[in-house]
């Protein structure tokens, strides 16, 4: 699915129940991964790998679109 947060929001702290891959598709804003909260920058192009359970949030700077994949089965 394709998400896009706009004007500075954040997408709050939350895990997924799948592994998924967060790419970024448009714009720019930054990932930030687990308990030590990881910053990876999300421009076009960037495609990020985060397994079940793991602890992330996204913020806008100040608009990201990205296409977040779910991989059932995994």
């Amino acid at each position: 699915m394709q998400i896009t947060l706009r004007n500075g929001a954040i997408l709050a702290r939350h895990s997924a129940p799948l592994p998924i891959t967060i790419q970024g598709m448009a714009g720019s804003g930054t990932l930030y991964i687990g308990e030590a909260r990881e910053a990876v920058e999300l421009l076009p192009g960037t495609l990020v790998t985060i397994e079940t359970g793991i602890v992330h949030e996204i913020e806008a700077h100040p608009a990201v679109s990205i296409l977040l994949t779910m991989f059932p089965g995994a």
